[in-house]
């Protein structure tokens, strides 16, 4: 099962963030494998994924934004992600999104709360892909496209036709994503350590 653990933070800056997700690796770690973790025990890959070297069947991905940290575990690779809607430079629409997926966001250009939403979702949607790759963004996010609509929240389609995308809005303009392979997708269960930061 695909266990993912969140926790809101009081305080948004990146050292609180990091510190979060560092205690959320080590709570699911020591809840769902029994595993107490050390500082040393981490590597991080050539694209800079952390991994257990001794522990190569657990497979964890940590995410952060604005005071949401989350940490996804499986027992295969696993991209996590969490956005929240914010206006950007367009030049990253051309960089970021394919051709068809510039087309559905350009049908929101007179809503722009709706626009920046819809981009958030793709693009949380190819972060989890491209962390899930372990290799970031050493591959274009142009890799992998995703048919969404606005409303629909869930298993999402993609182009990676061996992939399942999974994604929950957790607030209107807060989305997580979930990245990791079609056969051994079942559930998704979500471990909230506090409640939504006030």
């Amino acid at each position: 099962m695909l266990q993912v653990y969140g926790s809101w933070q009081k305080f948004c800056n990146n050292e609180a963030d990091h510190l979060c997700g560092r205690n959320l690796l080590a709570q699911g770690l020591q809840d769902i494998y029994g595993i107490k973790i050390l500082p040393t025990m981490l590597a991080v890959n050539e694209c800079g994924k952390p991994f257990l070297p001794a522990y190569p069947e657990v497979h964890f991905n940590l995410s952060h934004c604005h005071g949401l940290v989350v940490c996804a575990f499986a027992d295969v690779p696993v991209g996590i992600d969490v956005e929240t809607a914010v206006v950007l430079p367009k030049s990253i629409i051309k960089r970021a999104l394919t051709v068809n997926e510039q087309q559905l966001l350009a049908s929101y250009q007179t809503n722009p709360i709706q626009y920046w939403r819809v981009f958030s979702r793709i693009w949380s949607l190819k972060e989890s892909y491209l962390k899930w790759s372990g290799k970031g963004l050493t591959i274009t996010p142009k890799t992998c496209e995703f048919i969404i609509q606005p409303a629909v929240f869930g298993h999402i389609d993609s182009s990676q036709p061996g992939l399942a995308f999974v994604q929950k809005q957790l607030t209107p303009d807060t989305f997580l994503s979930l990245c990791i392979k079609k056969k051994v997708l079942s559930a998704v269960e979500i471990h909230w350590l506090d409640k939504p930061a006030a």
